[in-house]
């Protein structure tokens, strides 16, 4: 997951279970984006392990290539001019996104 290019939003990293585990956490309002997706296979992507076991430790894997936003104001001006937001409601959600 990267940050996006135009309105970056960035992870907490955290280690909530035990001391090899390492959390990302994204804020609530963080939205994420596919940018790409490509298929390989397990060989390509760490050769020394793949090659001793032979050619039946290698499996197709998925690489999906995701960005990472904050969209929050972007979002409550979209939905107020869709008349989607009670009179008064997005100064308040701004008021508490502030907070």
């Amino acid at each position: 997951i990267k940050p996006d290019d135009a309105a970056p939003c960035y992870p907490k990293h955290m280690m909530l279970r035990g001391s090899n585990v390492d959390d990302t956490l994204f804020p609530l309002d963080a939205l994420f984006r596919i940018n790409r997706i490509n298929k390989t296979i397990s060989s390509d992507l760490d050769p020394e392990t793949c090659g001793r076991h032979g050619a039946s430790s290698r499996w197709p894997v998925m690489i999906i290539e995701v960005a990472s936003c904050a969209r929050f104001l972007e979002v409550s001006e979209l939905l107020e001019r869709r008349g989607e937001l009670a009179p008064g409601e997005l100064e308040r959600r701004l008021e508490e996104w502030v907070a």
